[in-house]
């Protein structure tokens, strides 16, 4: 329950640190479906969106994700999400300044 917080702070300093590891590991704690979605949600985002064009390979994964949370049956709940969502797809896709990536190991 309260490790979220912990990982969600890894996530955003992965991603100020352009480790290339960091976008993956957004997804897998985003986790639409568990308990606090609503509050990883857009911290995973907001990291996700700081990669800029390097982020490009995930916008398959952002517009599923986009599609996961409209068809969620609590929907209602995660509009300001959907929005952010089509947000930072919008942003990746404009994003032309090349960013250098680093790997965990090196």
């Amino acid at each position: 329950m309260f490790a979220s917080n912990i990982r969600l702070t890894g996530i955003e300093l992965m991603a100020k640190h352009r480790i290339k590891e960091g976008m993956d590991l957004c997804f897998l704690v985003m986790d639409i479906h568990s308990w606090g979605a609503g509050a990883r949600i857009p911290r995973c985002l907001n990291a996700l969106a700081s990669y800029g064009s390097a982020a490009k390979p995930m916008l398959p994964r952002l517009r599923q994700l986009e599609a996961d949370l409209t068809a969620h049956p609590k929907s209602k709940n995660f509009q300001s999400e959907i929005q952010q969502t089509r947000s930072v797809i919008s942003r990746i896709e404009e994003a032309s300044e090349p960013v250098e990536l680093r790997g965990i190991e090196g």
